[in-house]
């Protein structure tokens, strides 16, 4: 009895130390209040697509939250929370041989969310998958379009 309940403790103790390795992925609170801490980062050098993804992507975010959101090229110092737009300096080592175009990529990674794609075009695509799918933008018509509002702005992990 006294081995099983020595073993019953060690499995209790092995499980609790490994428990923060299978924790559920961080979320990313984007917005509250008014207010962020997070920046839009583009290529010092992008092409006109990126840069209008990352404008795209502020002013909804803007309309969503209430919050503004800088948008910065890569040659400012990285902060812990990006929003990165495009190929940049910033991001994970993407192998894009094999995208199309069109491809798109969105992925967080630690504070930062990336949204890429194949090409310029594929990041101009990303920003508007992002903001159709996860925050629920929807544009019918020229002059209908659906921009929800959210004090605060909170989005899971992302891999898309």
């Amino acid at each position: 009895m006294k081995r099983f309940f020595c073993v019953f403790l060690s499995l209790i103790m092995l499980f609790a130390l490994a428990a923060p390795a299978f924790a559920a992925p961080a979320e990313l609170t984007l917005a509250a209040d008014g207010a962020t801490d997070y920046r839009i980062v583009v290529s010092q050098n992008a092409a006109p697509a990126e840069r209008t993804a990352a404008d795209t992507l502020a002013d909804y975010l803007r309309r969503i939250t209430g919050a503004t959101f800088p948008v910065e090229t890569d040659d400012e110092t990285p902060a812990a929370k990006e929003l990165v737009v495009g190929a940049t300096d910033r991001e994970p080592a993407f192998d894009r041989s094999g995208w199309d175009e069109d491809a798109v990529r969105l992925l967080t990674d630690g504070q930062k969310l990336f949204l890429t794609g194949g090409s310029p075009r594929g990041a101009l695509y990303a920003v508007y998958t992002f903001l159709e799918d996860w925050l629920g933008c929807r544009w019918f018509t020229h002059d209908l379009t659906v921009v929800p509002e959210q004090a605060e702005l909170t989005l899971p992990a992302i891999d898309y």
